[in-house]
C-alpha cells in the first residue's frame, strides 16, 4: 500500500492510515475485538492498540501475540514476559536463568533454548524470536539463544546388528609345478560374511 508516512511514524499512525485507505466489508455492530475470534481485517488495529508488532507474522501467530499482550506488559522484564512473547510463534522453547543453569552462569543472564519441528530456520524467523525475547526482557539482561532442529514422532525405529565372519580353508598340500621347480603352491582360503538383524524391542 502506497503511504505518504515517514519512515518513523507511529504504529497508530500507520493502523489509521491502513483505515483510511480501504473500506471495512464487515458489520461494526457489535465488533468484536476479541483477538482470538475477531474478523482479520482488525488484527492490525489491535496489535497498535495494545503496542504490539505483529509485521511478518502468520494470522495465528498475530492472534497469539495480541492475546497475551496484556501479559506481556503487565510482567515486562521478567522471564515470564519473553515466555509469553514466545508463546505466539508456536515454537517449544526452553528459557533458563542464569541461577538455574549447571553450572551457575554469569549474573543477570539467560539462555534460550528454541527447538524447531515443522519450520525452516530462516533469518525472518530468528528475527522474530530475538524480537520477542527483546520486547519482553528487562533491558540490563543479556541472552544466548540456540537454535535446536528436532523431530517429534510416537514411533522407536532401531535393531541389533550382528556382523559374523568365518574363516574356511581346506589343508595345504604342496604341488610341484616341474621337476625342477622348488616353489610350492596349493591350499584354498573362503571369507564368508554373514549379517543378522534383530528388531528393537522398547
Amino acid at each position: 500500500m502506497e503511504t505518504l508516512l515517514p519512515l518513523y511514524a507511529k504504529p497508530i499512525e500507520k493502523a489509521l492510515d491502513v483505515l483510511n485507505a480501504q473500506r471495512l466489508d464487515f458489520d461494526l455492530t457489535p465488533v468484536d475485538i476479541n483477538p482470538l475470534t475477531c474478523p482479520r481485517q482488525l488484527l492490525p488495529y489491535l496489535g497498535a492498540m495494545w503496542r504490539v508488532a505483529i509485521d511478518q507474522l502468520s494470522e495465528q501467530e498475530q492472534r497469539n501475540l495480541i492475546s497475551n499482550a496484556l501479559e506481556i506488559h503487565r510482567y515486562k522484564g521478567t522471564i515470564y514476559a519473553v515466555e509469553k512473547g514466545l508463546e505466539a510463534l508456536l515454537l517449544d522453547c526452553e528459557i533458563t536463568p542464569w541461577f538455574e543453569a549447571e553450572p551457575v552462569g554469569e549474573k543477570h543472564t539467560f539462555s534460550v533454548d528454541v527447538f524447531v519441528y515443522d519450520k525452516a530456520v530462516t533469518l525472518a524467523l530468528i528475527s522474530a524470536i530475538r524480537n520477542k525475547i527483546d520486547n519482553g526482557k528487562a533491558l540490563s539482561t543479556r541472552y544466548a539463544l540456540t537454535m535446536n532442529l528436532a523431530a517429534q514422532s510416537n514411533e522407536y525405529h532401531g535393531g541389533v546388528l550382528q556382523l559374523t565372519t568365518e574363516i574356511e580353508g581346506s589343508p595345504y598340500i604342496p604341488i610341484l609345478d616341474d621337476a625342477n621347480n622348488t616353489t610350492y603352491r596349493g591350499g584354498t582360503l573362503q571369507l564368508i560374511t554373514e549379517i543378522e538383524g534383530q528388531p528393537y524391542n522398547d
